[in-house]
């Protein structure tokens, strides 16, 4: 946990390092509590910096795909 955000490390299939990152305004809950190496963290990603091996998520968008696939009555 950052000021800033939430800064995660992304397993990759092909056993590249990659570094994400979800702003403050793309987390669900900012009084969360994070552990490294034990916390995992449901999102979508919004970006990917190829080059600097940095991937933008969100929390947000990732709760709100979920809801719209509760089947309605």
């Amino acid at each position: 946990m950052k000021d800033y955000g939430l800064i995660l490390q992304i397993e990759s299939g092909d056993s590249q390092q990659l570094t994400g990152l979800i702003i403050n305004e793309q987390k669900l809950d900012s009084d969360k509590t994070f552990k490294a190496g034990e916390s995992k963290v449901n999102c979508v990603v919004l970006d990917i910096d190829h080059e600097k091996k940095i991937v933008d998520c969100s929390e947000r968008l990732y709760a709100v795909e979920e809801s719209k696939k509760v089947p309605r009555k």
